[in-house]
């Protein structure tokens, strides 16, 4: 995480946009939690 760029989301340069929510962050945690133990593995997600 720490090489990961924050910023503008519409921008190239930008990894990572801000969180609008804290329970948008709350799920997402979720997601990533429950990905990393059904799998082992967590490269990306795509959100829908």
């Amino acid at each position: 995480m720490s090489k990961l760029k924050v910023g503008d989301p519409t921008r190239d340069a930008s990894d990572l946009g801000p969180m609008s929510r804290e329970d948008l962050r709350d799920q997402l945690h979720e997601q990533v939690f429950l990905v990393k133990l059904f799998s082992g593995v967590c490269h990306s997600i795509y959100l829908i």
